[in-house]
């Protein structure tokens, strides 16, 4: 790992005992000390031994390997103390014996693994160097079921067995359940035909008293009296060390414990691939295939065993067939092991099921209710939804979630906000699931779930936009999909409820696409005009204004203002004019978008609601700039926005405020206040809303355009394409080709270039009906044209694009008005009059599509 030089000695004792897996309790047992001093050294509150830092500490976490981390926490080390670090460090593993022939009895070879150990080189190497780096004799490999303990604990010890005189023995005690019958079974492997009288601990214990030897303890989990047994081994025989495997730690204090991770993407892929290979030697995946091998191996977590399991179907079913099939009954397709593997290890089901019966009652319904949470959850969500109200009561929520941590059921996860989470492997989610439907509390456990998510997403919805309710959002949309799925099956007005709660969520990050499609499933489902189906009519139009699809905007608002006019609802039909407002807006409508805009503030102020006064008279400002009012009334009103969103604390709705006022500023000429106004408002937006932020990087492009800061211009508009294509926001792409053709006019002087940016735009506005950004791509073009010497194909493009936009052309920044008027009086000046006249007559006859047309062609 690359050298985190700005660390001091605690800080990077902690992230290199992270690094090797250890928590501070295994590394005080591996070095015999109090996790109290293991917390004080990290925590820097002891300063630490030089000479124990390099003959204690280095071996105990595994940096045989790696002088320069070594040397970096010797260094540090000496820091802390003020003292010079060595010249020199010499790293040496510290094995217990020399390898000596003088004992009859030949050392007994371990089983051999049957094949080839894939992506599991790191763990192999850091776990040898802990057991042979310090006197730590005990180390627990703990995992889920199928990511392949036995086969490491075996690579493991084949790797180490040449550094204890007696070797290693490897127990499996799968099939053991009886402390004594273990105690036997160990005997059995250490000293095979062993015909001793004497009781069986007693006797291991003399076998093992003067052996220097690897004891490997497979499956320990289901053996209840296991732990009291190693403790007493270990104390007895202290040249003895054991690595054990288990679902879960044996909570002794010697006892150090590695979680086995499952394997990474790539060596996932390849062990699927090998073991396909072994069932069908013909099998070779083409470049398509890999990628549906990648999704089945993240869809099976990329276990071991699972991976074995489905590659061994191959012969019967291809990739894509296979992955069809884990998607709807994963575990029934993992079956038919090899035969050479235990019973329950043969089957991925199996393997689980061993794993569930040794949970307690509690656990077991715990359990089971968890695989209704997908992607995760918190612990409010476990006691809203799966709480213990039907359970025995033997033991608390917080106990019983521990237990199944404990036994590796449930793996936890830290959100970059310190959040603590947890969740279950998929495969694992599924065998829940399985064991919910046949528990009979199905329905109820579902029904809590989508009721505690809904109630979720409204609690958010309610307290507006913030990166905190953002990043909860985020982590628990899983969940929220889950629940919108469910309810549009069972509950319509409740999933009705929720995609109307949803609309802030996939605006602010951008998955627009994602929620018109949950919007129109739901509307689908029922056509009856009742309320909540008129906010989630409401909530298309929403949407649909935000990927500027303006005649779905128009329609579905203007549908949606006649439903809640029938309902009463003053606050619906303040939301649904305004949005009939910014639709016609969009289409240089001016006239009607004021009515609209005037409508809202008359039902807000009547409804009470200062939220929607505000963004009526923002609406108004931005339709009042292309009327040509007055620029100090203009912008009154939407400083008396700003004033009330500042108030009430809405500040993503004071950053649209600001954007509102920096066009107005662009079309009075103010370039540096636009400036200014964009550059406050992207700051917000980019805690906040995804959508919303791409436009305040556009806006910020246009006014630094015209503020004569080209070269900066291109980069904010080049970061603005890449949001709204993420986005599918296609009125923000349509804005970026225009300004492409700007900059490779005006900046690259390349005609060819601005010509192709000019012309991916104009179909676009045409499309959406925006009409003024068609005017500039007209204009774009009519330079072009001149460029070509093609004068009067310029005059009528020109005439067209005035059409546009009006005769003063109020709706142009001062820059672009003078920059049209340089045009046309150079065209102008290249014709006579009456081929002018006849040009120009003949541009201002054209509608919108037929300039478009007229401007596409040839």
């Amino acid at each position: 790992m690359a050298l985190p030089s700005s660390l001091s000695f605690g800080p990077l004792l902690k992230q290199l005992r992270k690094q090797a897996g250890m928590t501070q309790r295994d590394l005080a047992a591996a070095l015999g000390y109090s996790i109290a001093l293991i917390s004080s050294l990290e925590k820097a509150q002891r300063r630490p031994d030089l000479q124990a830092v390099t003959e204690r500490l280095i071996p105990a976490l595994g940096l045989q390997d790696d002088p320069h981390m070594a040397a970096a926490l010797i260094e540090q080390a000496a820091l802390v103390r003020g003292e010079r670090p060595p010249a020199a460090i010499t790293l040496q593993r510290t094995t217990q014996v020399t390898i000596q022939n003088t004992f009859a009895e030949p050392v007994k070879a371990l089983p051999a693994l049957p094949t080839a150990l894939i992506g599991r080189t790191a763990e192999v190497n850091q776990l040898c160097n802990r057991l042979l780096g310090h006197g730590g004799r005990l180390l627990t490999l703990v995992g889920p079921p199928g990511v392949g303990k036995t086969t490491l604990a075996l690579a493991v010890a084949t790797q180490l067995q040449q550094h204890y005189r007696d070797g290693a023995r490897f127990v499996p005690l799968a099939a053991v359940s009886d402390p004594l019958v273990m105690v036997t079974t160990i005997i059995g492997a250490v000293a095979p035909g062993d015909m001793s009288a004497k009781p069986p601990e007693n006797r291991l214990i003399e076998l093992l008293r003067h052996r220097t030897l690897l004891l490997v303890l497979d499956n320990l989990e289901q053996i209840v009296g296991a732990a009291p047994l190693i403790a007493t081994l270990l104390a007895e025989c202290p040249t003895v060390t054991i690595l054990a495997t288990s679902r879960e730690r044996l909570h002794l204090r010697a006892e150090q414990r590695f979680k086995v991770p499952p394997l990474d993407l790539p060596a996932a892929v390849e062990l699927f691939v090998q073991r396909a290979q072994a069932v069908d030697s013909t099998f070779e995946p083409v470049h398509e295939q890999k990628a549906v091998i990648a999704a089945i191996c993240q869809r099976l977590d990329c276990l071991p065993l699972a991976l074995e399991l489905c590659a061994a179907q191959v012969d019967l079913l291809s990739p894509v067939q296979l992955l069809a099939q884990l998607q709807d009954n994963p575990l029934d397709l993992l079956i038919e092991g090899s035969h050479d593997l235990p019973p329950r290890q043969r089957t991925l089901r199996a393997a689980i099921e061993h794993s569930y019966g040794l949970l307690n009652e509690d656990e077991r319904i715990l359990f089971r209710r968890l695989g209704v949470f997908m992607g995760g959850f918190d612990l409010v969500a476990v006691a809203a939804v799966a709480g213990l109200d039907q359970m025995n009561k033997s033991q608390s929520l917080l106990v019983t979630l521990h237990a199944l941590i404990g036994k590796n059921l449930v793996r936890s996860e830290l959100l970059s906000n310190e959040a603590q989470r947890w969740q279950l492997l998929e495969t694992l989610r599924d065998y829940a699931c399985t064991q919910l439907a046949s528990s009979g509390e199905h329905d109820e456990i579902y029904r809590r779930h989508a009721n505690h998510f809904t109630a979720l997403a409204s609690e958010v919805t309610q307290g507006r936009r913030s990166q905190d309710t953002k990043q909860r959002l985020n982590a628990d949309y899983d969940n929220l999909r889950a629940a919108l799925r469910w309810l549009l099956a069972t509950d319509l007005p409740a999933a009705q409820q929720l995609t109307r709660a949803l609309y802030e969520f996939w605006e602010g990050n951008g998955l627009l696409n994602e929620g018109r499609q949950w919007v129109g499933k739901v509307l689908a489902a029922d056509a009856t005009p009742t309320l909540d189906r008129t906010w989630v009519l409401l909530t298309d139009a929403q949407l649909a204004a935000e990927q500027g699809d303006i005649h779905n905007v128009q329609q579905a608002a203007a549908e949606s203002l006649i439903h809640f006019q029938r309902h009463g609802d003053l606050t619906g039909c303040a939301f649904a004019a305004g949005a009939c407002g910014w639709a016609l807006s969009e289409t240089a409508q001016w006239d009607r978008a004021v009515g609209y805009f005037e409508q809202m503030f008359l039902l807000a102020r009547q409804a009470g609601d200062d939220h929607l006064v505000a963004h009526s008279r923002a609406g108004l400002a931005s339709v009042y700039v292309h009327l040509g009012r007055p620029i100090e009334a203009t912008l009154s009103f939407v400083q008396e926005s700003q004033a009330i969103f500042r108030k009430r604390g809405e500040m993503d709705d004071l950053a649209i405020a600001f954007m509102v006022e920096a066009e107005v500023q662009i079309v009075a000429g103010d370039y540096h206040r636009a400036v200014m106004l964009c550059r406050e408002a992207l700051a917000i937006h980019q805690l906040g809303s995804h959508c919303e932020a791409a436009w305040a990087l556009y806006y910020l492009g246009e006014a630094t355009w015209f503020a004569g800061e080209r070269e900066q211009a291109t980069h904010y508009w080049e970061e603005a394409w890449l949001s709204f294509q993420d986005a599918g926001i296609e009125s923000g792409v349509m804005h970026v080709w225009y300004q492409r053709g700007q900059v490779a006019y005006h900046l690259a002087q390349d005609l060819a270039q601005a010509e192709d940016a000019y012309r991916q735009s104009l179909p676009l506005c045409c499309e959406s009906q925006n009409a003024i950004l068609a005017g500039r791509c007209l204009v774009g073009l009519g330079k072009i044209a001149i460029g070509q010497g093609d004068n009067q194909k310029a005059t009528q493009l020109l005439a067209a694009a005035q059409m546009c936009f009006d005769s003063q052309l109020r709706s142009l920044a001062p820059t672009e008005r003078e920059d049209y008027a340089q045009i046309l009086t150079t065209v102008r000046s290249q014709l006579d009059d009456h081929a002018f006249t006849a040009a120009w007559a003949a541009g201002q006859a054209m509608s919108l599509e037929q300039a478009v047309a007229y401007a596409l062609a040839g």
